[in-house]
């Protein structure tokens, strides 16, 4: 009975009114796809069988020897200088700010106004970078001035073009630069001796004050009058200059 019910559900089943591929288009894919080439191997010579039995070998192993996938063979040496070279910089960082449009478009771009609260500022900075601020910052004192000694830096040079004085740290082997472009653009640099102790520290906090202010740092190791320094190159818009950091990271200064 159960068989009958199935019949006749499946007689009262409309055909589909698709049309299939055409006779044409099965053999073509048939012969790219090198569909029943075993069974003609076989009978075309007397060798036929054994070479249609190392083509069924090679297919059946054919996905241990396929290639994988090296993103550095097919990165473009014009991709590779953008993203390395100095004469680039400018560029870079106009086009990470999405200050660069197609010409045809440029009237229609609207860029959205980065928020400046606190809450968003301190989100910005990574959080194991942040958890790092805190904790120095609410054991240490001084590792709260030179944060604050930082921001007050970055303030003045990005937004009066005028930087103060940094505290005296014995990982800067040179006064920090600041250099200002015909276009306006500023950046920031800063020489780190790799080999103090506290140079990686203090790296660190000038990260984590850049991130706050939604700048831009690159790091680059040079030769500096035969000793190896780690120069870190700010750049970008500062935004939240009224904002201090070390106000909202638990700490208390003057």
């Amino acid at each position: 009975r159960i068989e009958e019910q199935r019949a006749g559900r499946l007689s009262t089943t409309p055909k589909s009114s698709r049309q299939g591929p055409s006779h044409r288009k099965v053999r073509r894919w048939n012969n790219d796809n090198f569909v029943g080439i075993v069974s003609d191997l076989a009978k075309g010579s007397s060798r036929g069988p054994e070479i249609a039995e190392t083509l069924l070998k090679a297919q059946a192993e054919a996905v241990a020897y396929r290639s994988v996938y090296n993103p550095s063979e097919r990165d473009r040496s014009e991709t590779s200088r953008f993203m390395q070279d100095e004469e680039y910089e400018e560029l870079r960082t106009k086009f990470f700010n999405c200050e660069i449009g197609h010409p045809a478009n440029t009237a229609r771009l609207v860029r959205r106004p980065r928020k400046t609260s606190p809450s968003a500022m301190l989100s910005r900075i990574d959080n194991r970078l942040r958890s790092v601020l805190e904790r120095s910052c609410s054991d240490s004192l001084g590792s709260a001035e030179i944060v604050d000694g930082f921001e007050k830096f970055l303030v003045g040079a990005f937004l009066r073009g005028k930087p103060t004085e940094l505290p005296d740290l014995d990982s800067i082997l040179e006064p920090a630069t600041l250099s200002i472009r015909k276009t306006g653009d500023r950046a920031a640099r800063f020489y780190f001796d790799p080999d103090a102790p506290s140079g990686a520290f203090h790296r660190l906090l000038l990260h984590a004050v850049s991130q706050f202010h939604g700048l831009i740092v690159k790091s680059k190791s040079v030769k500096l009058e035969n000793k190896n320094s780690q120069v870190l190159t700010i750049t970008g818009i500062l935004i939240g200059a009224e904002i201090r950091l070390i106000d909202h990271i638990g700490t208390v200064l003057p």
